[in-house]
């Protein structure tokens, strides 16, 4: 019998640098950026939720 979930790709630390790349990228098109650590308010086997600090304010990211 296979397990129903999988290891999660939040799971593997580079998955946060890709995704805080990534978020930097989509910031810098409106003229924004990250300014702090993104803190993770959230984490289950099907998503996870990080609040991320940026100059136009706080926001959410959900994988």
């Amino acid at each position: 019998m296979t397990s129903r979930f999988q290891t999660p790709p939040w799971a593997d630390p580079a998955w946060l640098e890709e995704v805080r790349d990534w978020i930097g990228v989509e910031l810098a098109r409106s003229g924004h950026e990250i300014i702090g650590s993104l803190e993770r308010l959230h984490e289950r086997p099907w998503s996870t939720v990080y609040q991320v600090p940026t100059s136009a304010g706080k926001l959410i990211f959900k994988a």
